[in-house]
């Protein structure tokens, strides 16, 4: 009879034994959540230098570098090499918090040098001021950005050293002086500048195109020879068309993809710049007019030793070349006279029916004889386009310097008033008659082109 309750007996025993080791309660949700917000804030503020990295926003762009050096207080000190604003965010402090939603969320929440680039090009450019925490790989922390849809940008955070401080300071050095160029250029309507960089050891030009906005760069062509005369003279002249990102790196501008060619049985490679001095001269690109400052570095580059890097108007060549099968164009809104006002207003005033400028440069109309025109696309309430265009002799390039002489000849799809007529010459002489102007390529864009005559300073935008 005993045998029966043995079991019954073990089992109440069992659960007094679970009753008197029952477990501790497990912490909230809320208070894991703020448990990992102080560790990864404990993180951030350990070093005693901060963080440094080289943050670029998107592919195809250059790199900035950064210093974060942030505190228990929800404030970090933000140093770049980066001009904008006149070096507003060289050295710059502002609030940040950590939040729990997706993830670990880095947030710098006042405006600064990461709000700026998210905004650049109507927020396309591919900056972020929310950052994901991903992990801990050593000393470095991993970020990405919580704003990109595709193609995340990844962000390393590396312990900064007394060195990486020092050398932060140095590029912005080297920014400075070479940023001050823009001060220099001619156009005013982006922040690109054009550099012959002169090879002094090797007698080699190469043409260089720096976007400082985007820190990228195009190497447009190359030739032999120094001056303008020389280098028009000379056979050895090529396209190179290679772009890629860059940034300051121990006083250097370092290029992403370094370039290579060969010239005239010359192996050329650059792979960085270091500019040390520079000084401003002067050069008068039109007869009665002011003298123009120019900027004149002296550097070096590694394998061809001393350079000479100057700015100014003259390249040994562009992509601005004659389109069989496609106009140049441009809104109308985009011609700007000596003060960077858009003219679109007056053109519309003398021409009510303006609707886009195109320039036929070369163009096949299936003639022996190929097109060469420049004018107004017309486009009525009815939605009728004529077009009123002005013809031009064929002319010779020197480099991206171009002449154009008007025939007195006109091409029309319909009756041209004599208003009209009087505001086509006007129009076209103001940009391109009587003198030469200047082609300017573009670092970011192929198919975008400045045209700028440097006797009025009018100059417009231009499409293919």
């Amino acid at each position: 009879m005993l045998k029966k309750y043995i079991f019954p007996l073990l089992f109440l025993a069992f659960i007094s034994a679970c009753d008197d080791d029952e477990p501790e309660t497990l912490p909230t949700v809320e208070e894991r959540s703020a448990e990992a917000i102080q560790a990864l804030k404990t993180e951030l503020t350990t070093p005693d230098n901060g963080w440094i990295l080289q943050y670029q926003p998107t592919d195809g762009a250059g790199f900035f570098n950064v210093l974060l050096s942030f505190d228990a207080e929800g404030k970090v000190n933000i140093k770049t090499d980066a001009m904008f604003n006149d070096g507003e965010y060289f050295d710059q402090t502002i609030s940040y918090r950590i939040d729990n939603a997706q993830g670990l969320e880095l947030i710098l929440e006042t405006y600064g040098f990461f709000h700026y680039l998210f905004e650049k090009d109507q927020s396309t450019f591919g900056g972020e001021f929310e950052f994901l925490y991903d992990s801990k790989d050593g000393e470095n922390l991993i970020f990405g950005s919580l704003s990109d849809a595709s193609n995340r940008t990844v962000l390393v955070f590396k312990p900064a050293t007394a060195a990486d401080i020092s050398a932060i300071a140095n590029s912005r050095d080297l920014a400075e002086l070479i940023e001050a160029s823009i001060d220099g250029t001619a156009s005013s309507l982006v922040e690109s500048v054009s550099f012959q960089v002169i090879l002094e050891s090797q007698n080699v030009s190469v043409f260089f195109v720096f976007d400082f906005d985007t820190r990228s760069l195009k190497v447009l062509s190359a030739s032999e020879g120094v001056t303008e005369e020389e280098i028009l003279a000379s056979s050895n002249n090529i396209l190179v068309n290679h772009t890629t990102g860059y940034g300051y790196s121990d006083g250097s501008i370092l290029l992403e993809e370094p370039v290579a060619f060969t010239l005239g049985g010359q192996q050329v490679i650059i792979s960085s710049i270091a500019l040390t001095s520079v000084t401003q001269e002067s050069v008068t690109y039109c007869d009665g007019e002011e003298a123009s400052e120019i900027y004149s570095y002296k550097g070096t580059v590694l394998g061809s030793g001393n350079i000479t890097a100057k700015t100014g108007l003259f390249m040994g060549s562009t992509n601005f070349q004659p389109m069989l099968d496609n106009p140049f164009s441009t809104d109308i809104s985009y011609f700007y006279n000596e003060n960077s006002e858009s003219i679109g207003d007056s053109i519309l005033a003398d021409i009510p029916d303006a609707y886009v400028f195109q320039m036929y440069y070369g163009y096949d109309i299936g003639d022996t004889d190929l097109f060469y025109a420049m004018g107004i696309v017309l486009l009525d309430a009815d939605n009728n386009v004529d077009f009123i265009l002005r013809e031009f002799e064929p002319i010779e390039n020197e480099g991206n310097k171009l002449t154009f002489n008007f025939t007195g000849e006109y091409f029309t799809t319909k009756d041209m008033t004599a208003e009209e007529e009087a505001a086509l010459i006007k129009y076209t002489d103001l940009l391109f008659g009587g003198t030469s102007i200047y082609v300017i390529d573009l670092a970011f864009r192929d198919d975008l082109f400045i045209l700028y005559n440097p006797c009025n300073k009018y100059e417009s935008l231009m499409f293919n």
